[in-house]
């Protein structure tokens, strides 16, 4: 799977078959192909007792998971994108900043503490 800055707005997934990513709610722009988006009640991986954790903290970001095979425009709200490669690294943001990543990315819930806030994290394979 591969992805692509289309323009400072726009992000290019490319889909083939078995693969699977996650992305937010609504950021799907257009498609070609045969992929499927299906709204995952889990918002991601972790199971229940990860999607109550994520529920009690607030961060509760709709994803769909998106499966097939094909490419997909990706954008949400006139933000602006970056497209960041994780080899083993641990990346904290935002849930409702993180517009798609790979289904093979583990991710969580983090208690920032006396920050005041909640982050998410995506983690690369290693």
């Amino acid at each position: 799977m591969s992805f692509r800055e289309i323009n400072s707005k726009m992000v290019e997934a490319r889909l083939a078959p078995g693969q699977r990513l996650f992305s937010q709610r609504g950021a799907m722009l257009a498609y070609t192909g045969e992929v499927s988006f299906t709204p995952n009640m889990q918002s991601g991986q972790g199971g229940v007792m990860s999607m109550l954790g994520r529920r009690v903290a607030g961060e509760a970001a709709p994803l769909m998971t998106v499966e097939g095979s094909g490419t997909v425009l990706f954008g949400h709200g006139g933000h602006h994108v970056h497209v960041i490669t994780l080899t083993g690294d641990t990346l904290y943001v935002e849930a409702d900043r993180l517009l798609a990543f790979e289904g093979s990315l583990r991710q969580g819930t983090m208690f920032l503490g006396s920050q005041g806030g909640v982050m998410g994290l995506v983690r690369g394979q290693a």
